[in-house]
């Protein structure tokens, strides 16, 4: 597929389509609650991780610990590189999503 094909798969997705709904859906809420109870130790571990950067308690870098790429701190993803046990949960590696992707 390329060409027109694959511009036109590209130019429905998001504002584009004719579904669109602003960016709220009725299903997501209803999806990560439903994550939340399939993975309930990861949900635990991000929600740590979560209070931890809040409370000053960690502190989250505004670059890549792998690549050094400087990113916007939102986009820095917490990766738990040794598992989601309750003792590894506030030891983790902050990476861009391009280098959380493949870790």
């Amino acid at each position: 597929m390329g060409g027109k094909a694959m511009r036109a798969k590209y130019d429905q997705n998001g504002s584009h389509n004719i579904n669109w709904k602003g960016g709220v859906s009725f299903h997501s809420s209803r999806y990560n609650k439903s994550w939340r109870k399939r993975h309930p130790t990861k949900y635990k571990a991000q929600e740590a991780v979560k209070r931890a950067v809040q409370s000053g308690k960690l502190d989250k870098p505004a670059n890549c610990s792998k690549c050094g790429e400087i990113k916007d701190r939102r986009l820095i993803h917490g990766h738990h590189y040794k598992g989601y046990a309750k003792r590894y949960w506030l030891i983790v590696q902050w990476l861009c999503p391009a280098c959380h992707r493949h870790a």
